[in-house]
């Protein structure tokens, strides 16, 4: 604190009431953002929304309905999936089951442990970089095939949300080239 001195005596430049509003002002600050409900808290209800995304979310919609596929470094073919929900558990964790079939034939059943993120005042939470694996390892085999992609999270208190997706896969080797 900024203090002046007068001889012997050091008196402040704050006095009591202007420290009192300075104080007052800084407790009330955030109440306008946040009234009484943490940002990302656990609900009955939670929503789900599959996406791509190694860094963080994209719609698959936003995508044009497409899945980049990726040759990875041992030679399967995998894509990136990402997830955006609500109301989810985020204080560990969470059990998530991925398939991906087409015309009733799995060419994807992956269970990926993952973090959710808290990403904002609204309440979204993300989490990205999961690692979907598929059956073949045949690029052209995959590519440009119509397949649902079913997701299923379970939190740590047990609470589950579910999602779909329709999307078109597609050899990302291919724009590369």
């Amino acid at each position: 604190m900024a203090t002046e001195s007068h001889g012997t005596l050091s008196r402040s430049r704050y006095t009591p009431r202007m420290l009192l509003l300075w104080l007052l002002a800084c407790a009330s600050a955030g109440e306008e953002d946040s009234p009484g409900v943490e940002p990302c808290e656990p609900g009955t209800l939670p929503t789900l929304e599959i996406g791509t995304g190694e860094r963080s979310f994209s719609s698959i919609e936003e995508e044009d309905g497409e899945l980049e596929l990726v040759r990875g470094p041992q030679g399967g073919v995998h894509a990136v999936i990402a997830f955006r929900a609500r109301m989810l558990d985020d204080s560990a964790p969470v059990v998530t089951r991925i398939v991906t079939e087409a015309n009733g034939e799995i060419l994807a059943d992956v269970t990926p442990y993952l973090s959710f993120r808290c990403v904002g005042p609204d309440g979204i939470q993300e989490a990205w970089g999961a690692i979907m694996v598929f059956s073949s390892s045949d690029l052209d085999v995959l590519d440009g095939r119509s397949v649902r992609i079913t997701a299923t999270v379970t939190d740590v208190a047990g609470t589950v949300a579910h999602a779909t997706v329709e999307a078109l896969l597609v050899n990302g080797e291919a724009d590369a080239g």
